[in-house]
């Protein structure tokens, strides 16, 4: 067992990444600098490690990071890795590598996943609080308690973005309408949510927002369905996506013990009917896209995703 610590002393005097054995004492200074080291990480297995390190620009609010990473931490051939944004052409040259997120390493150790975020001109601090007190008066529906909440949260937010440790490649996944993907199991996938056109809704049980299935490798993004209310997670094979969906796309209507799936744009229908206690799990094919209903979840399946046109789902 090895522990990873981070310093951060005053004047920056032995700043660093470290790592030690418990058994024996000794500690192995893997980088240090004068800088900031923050967001330590290890994968799930305990081999690799990452860290941000990073320095304040002059007259500009947020911090210009580097990725720090290394692979099989430990053994002969461990070899550490660095990725600059400023050195590297594909990377927005107005962004930077934001600590607000912490790095997470794929399942298979290849890829790092990290946060961006604007790169802003830095504000005076009296005039910061009067744009804050005027953002709070102009907006006066909400409590100012909340806004407040909302507002650390947006200074705090960042984009997804994916770097693979052995090319150096950087993939921006995100952007100011698909703010937030999620990986599949495999991480090999991931889930974005485009809420940009339902920004303005006020809905009861989760916000509306349209699901596209996002390539890893090259950022590009393949529609899974619109309009969908709430995202439960991906099967362990990252085939299927399970979601929830109200009054939109197919709608579900449970009416006397049934569950129904009704195209809400006046497409095919299937009634789902509940026989005993159990739900059983059937099939309902809205158009190009196959549904196995259970209760009010629906789990979408995608040739995109699945890679091939026959359902597997059997009956409980």
């Amino acid at each position: 067992m090895r522990l990873a610590y981070t310093v951060d002393a005053a004047d920056r005097l032995g700043n660093g990444i470290y790592l030690l054995d418990p058994e024996t004492g000794e500690t192995h200074a893997l980088n240090t600098a004068a800088a900031d080291f923050e967001q330590l990480a290890w994968s799930g297995e305990g081999t690799n490690l990452a860290v941000l390190r990073g320095d304040k620009v002059k007259d500009m609010k947020q911090k210009e990071n580097v990725l720090l990473a290394w692979s099989a931490l430990g053994a002969a051939n461990a070899k550490p890795f660095v990725f600059e944004p400023s050195k590297d052409a594909s990377f927005p040259k107005t962004m930077v590598l934001s600590e607000f997120t912490a790095p997470r390493w794929s399942k298979d150790g290849s890829r790092v996943f990290i946060g961006i975020k604007e790169q802003e001109p830095e504000i005076p601090e009296a005039d910061a609080i009067k744009a804050e007190r005027g953002h709070l008066a102009l907006e006066g529906s909400n409590a100012a308690v909340v806004q407040i909440v909302q507002l650390q949260q947006l200074r705090q937010a960042t984009l997804p973005a994916v770097v693979f440790v052995s090319t150096g490649k950087f993939v921006k996944l995100g952007d100011d309408e698909m703010r937030t993907v999620t990986m599949a199991a495999s991480s090999n996938v991931g889930v974005g949510r485009n809420d940009a056109a339902y920004r303005g809704e006020v809905a009861w049980g989760g916000s509306r927002a349209d699901l596209y299935k996002v390539d890893i490798d090259t950022g590009a993004r393949t529609l899974i369905e619109k309009a969908l209310s709430r995202m439960y997670g991906t099967s362990p094979d990252s085939k299927v996506v399970s979601v929830s969906q109200e009054q939109a796309g197919a709608c579900l209507q449970p009416r006397n013990r049934q569950l129904r799936a009704a195209g809400c744009d006046g497409g095919s229908r299937q009634e789902l009917r509940e026989r005993g206690r159990r739900p059983r799990i059937r099939e309902a094919h809205l158009g190009r896209r196959r549904l196995v209903e259970r209760w009010k979840s629906v789990l979408y399946m995608t040739s995109s995703m699945c890679g091939r046109r026959r359902s597997t789902a059997r009956k409980q």
